[in-house]
C-alpha cells in the first residue's frame, strides 16, 4: 500500500475542503462548550438553594421535584444539541477524510446483529451489542462496512449484578471475490507473553518510540512475564501504579488481571464456539498454536485458508496492531473483527473517528485529524495486506 501516496491526497483534502469548514465548526464549539459550561453553574446553584430552602421548610418536596425535573430536561435538550454537532462534525469533515479512499456514507442499520456474531460462534454468553459508527461504501470496487461496536454481558454475583466487556473495536465486512456457501471462524488463542511484548517492540519501533522507555522496561520485567506464564491474557488495557499491574476492561473498569506483593487474580474473557462449527487443524503448526478455527465445511476451510493467507494472518496483529482478533468467512463475504488496538490506549483515544480535543486544543489543531487518518490507514492496509482489492483474492 502506497501510505505516501494516500497521505499526499489526504493533505490536499484537508487543504482544499477541511481548513474551510473549520471556522464556522470551532465558533459552534465553542458556543456549545460556554452554554455547558454556564448551564453547570446554574444547576449546581440551584441544586444548593433547593436543598436549603428545603432545608428551612420554604419549599416543599413536590415544587422542589418538579424544578429538578424541568433542570434535567433543558440539561437533555442542550446534551441533544451537543450530539447533533458531533454528527455534524463526522458528517462534514470524516467524510471528506474518507474520500480519499473511496465513496462512503454513514448508515443507521448495523452491519450484523449480536444473533448474527452468536451464530458464527463468537459471544456466546454476551447481552448486549452497542454500535457508534456505521460506515458503508466502496474502496477500489470493494463493497466494505466499517463498525464501531462493544459488545457487553451482564453477570450476577453475590446478589449484585455486574457488566464486563468481552469486545471493543471495529467490524469489517467485505465482499471478497471467492465463492463459498459455508461458515469458517478464525478466533485468535490468548496472547502469549511472547507474542504480546514482540508486537510492543514492533509498535514502538515503527511508531518513532510512542512507547515510554519506563514502560518498556516494566513490560520486559520478570514480575510481567511471571503473570504471562500462569495464565495467557489479551485484549485488556494495561495501567501501572505503586500498589501493582492492572490489566482493566477499558468500557467497565473491571479488572482482568491485578498483579500485587499479595500475588495474582485474574478471570477468563472467552466464551464458547457454537456446537455447530467443528475444529479445523491445519498443516501449519505455527498457526494452530496462536489460532482456532471451526467450520461447518472441512473442505472449504482449507480451500479459504491457503498457505499464503495463513502466513499473512500470522503477521496482521504487527499490521493493525491489535490485540484480539477474530475472522469470519461466510456466504462470500469475509468479517474481520479487530479489538483493542494497542495504539488506541497508548494514545490515550478509546474510540474510532472521534473529534475528540485534549484540554486547551482547537478543531485548527491538524493532529486532530492527523489520527483519524492514521486510523482509516490502518484498516485499508488490512485490506491491501491480504489483496482483497485483487480478483486472485487470499
Amino acid at each position: 500500500m502506497d501510505i505516501e501516496k494516500y497521505k499526499k491526497q489526504f493533505d490536499l483534502v484537508f487543504k482544499s475542503k477541511i481548513e474551510p469548514q473549520i471556522k464556522e465548526l470551532e465558533e459552534k464549539r465553542q458556543q456549545i462548550n460556554k452554554i455547558l459550561y454556564v448551564y453547570g453553574l446554574i444547576f449546581l446553584a440551584c441544586i444548593v438553594i433547593l436543598y436549603v430552602l428545603y432545608r428551612i421548610n420554604y419549599l416543599d418536596f413536590t415544587s422542589g421535584f418538579l424544578f429538578c425535573i424541568f433542570l434535567f430536561i433543558t440539561y437533555f435538550v442542550i446534551y441533544k444539541k451537543q450530539r447533533a454537532y458531533r454528527l455534524e462534525l463526522k458528517n462534514k469533515l470524516l467524510m471528506n477524510i474518507l474520500s480519499v479512499f473511496g465513496r462512503f456514507k454513514y448508515v443507521k442499520e448495523p452491519i450484523v446483529t449480536l444473533a448474527d456474531l452468536q451464530r458464527f460462534g463468537l459471544f456466546a454468553d454476551a447481552q448486549r451489542k452497542i454500535d457508534d459508527d456505521i460506515i458503508v461504501g466502496k474502496y477500489k470496487d470493494l463493497d466494505v462496512a466499517i463498525n464501531e461496536m462493544n459488545i457487553f454481558k451482564y453477570e450476577k454475583k453475590n446478589g449484585e449484578s455486574s457488566k464486563s466487556r468481552v469486545f471493543s473495536g471495529l467490524l469489517l465486512k467485505i465482499k471478497m471475490n471467492k465463492d463459498f456457501s459455508g461458515t469458517t471462524v478464525i478466533r485468535q488463542k490468548p496472547m502469549s507473553y511472547e507474542q504480546l511484548l514482540r508486537n510492543i517492540k514492533i509498535v514502538n519501533q515503527k511508531n518513532n518510540g510512542i512507547i515510554p522507555s519506563k514502560l518498556m522496561s516494566i513490560l520486559t520485567s520478570p514480575v510481567v512475564k511471571f503473570a504471562f506464564s500462569q495464565k495467557e491474557i489479551m485484549g485488556q488495557k494495561v495501567s501501572f501504579d505503586t500498589k501493582g499491574i492492572s490489566f482493566t476492561d477499558k468500557k467497565s473498569g473491571s479488572k482482568t488481571i491485578k498483579l500485587t506483593q499479595d500475588g495474582i487474580s485474574m478471570k477468563s474473557i472467552y466464551s464458547r464456539m457454537d456446537k455447530n462449527l467443528e475444529e479445523v487443524m491445519l498443516e501449519d503448526s505455527d498457526f494452530n498454536e496462536c489460532f482456532d478455527v471451526y467450520s461447518d465445511d472441512q473442505v472449504e476451510a482449507r480451500y479459504l485458508i491457503t498457505p499464503t493467507f495463513i502466513e499473512r494472518f500470522k503477521n496482521l496483529s504487527t499490521v493493525v496492531f491489535v490485540l484480539k482478533t477474530y475472522c469470519i468467512f461466510d456466504k462470500g463475504n469475509i468479517y474481520l473483527l479487530l479489538g483493542d488496538p494497542i495504539t488506541s490506549f497508548l494514545d490515550g483515544s478509546s474510540n474510532f473517528f472521534e473529534f475528540d480535543l485534549k484540554p486547551g486544543q482547537t478543531l485548527y489543531d491538524k493532529e486532530i485529524y492527523d489520527k483519524i487518518f492514521r486510523d482509516l490507514i490502518m484498516i485499508f492496509e488490512f485490506i491491501y495486506y491480504f489483496k482483497l482489492d485483487q480478483k486472485i483474492g487470499l
